[in-house]
């Protein structure tokens, strides 16, 4: 999968700075498994899908732009950047309504594709970073060192951050499926396949 870039200005005790992300590619997705799930779609007025996913490993790639500072270390640069996450676990919410294409048939619109923070959410993290301090390997390899260790209470801020940007690019990605095939073709309604809301 390949993302939109991201512009976000993030400010901790920890990690403070303009950060710019672009070029993303995103790996190992169709490895998902669905480890829970459930639906509304009996109602064809509206959509609602919850569903917990699992990925054993999760990499993405790209180029960063960074002006802030890593654990008061000074930062004004660019680079490349490899993150992996192991034994990840999402849950996401999905809304959508009816609507009505120009064929007159019917097709579900999403509104938003949310991630919902979960109590497991990332096994583990490491990142890679080129350029990060410039000219300067040793506070380069400190400042990765610094991030891989204290990834957790940063990605807990980070998330509610970026969690908008992700959204609105994945309910655009997504609805490149759910708006070319009918909505009774998606979920027929004879059909009692999912146990749901009431």
């Amino acid at each position: 999968m390949e993302m939109d870039d991201m512009e976000f200005t993030y400010k901790s005790s920890m990690v403070s700075g303009d950060t710019k992300v672009k070029d993303v590619k995103i790996y190992k997705l169709s490895n998902i498994k669905v480890v829970d799930a459930r639906a509304k779609v009996n109602d064809p007025t509206k959509l609602i899908l919850e569903f917990e996913a699992h990925y054993d490993r999760l990499e993405s790639v790209g180029k960063y732009e960074l002006v802030g500072n890593i654990a008061r270390i000074p930062i004004n640069t660019q680079g490349l950047f490899n993150l992996t996450l192991y034994d990840v676990t999402f849950m996401y919410t999905v809304k959508g309504d009816l609507i009505t294409g120009r064929d007159g048939e019917e097709y579900m619109e999403l509104k938003h594709f949310q991630y919902l923070h979960s109590n497991r959410g990332i096994g583990n993290l490491k990142l890679h970073a080129t350029n990060l301090v410039e000219k300067n390997a040793f506070l380069n390899m400190f400042a990765i060192r610094f991030l891989n260790q204290f990834w957790k209470p940063i990605s807990r801020e980070l998330i509610p951050i970026i969690d908008p940007m992700i959204d609105r690019f994945s309910t655009r990605f997504f609805n490149n499926l759910f708006l070319r095939i009918p909505y009774n073709m998606l979920f027929p309604l004879s059909r009692d396949w999912m146990p749901g809301y009431v």
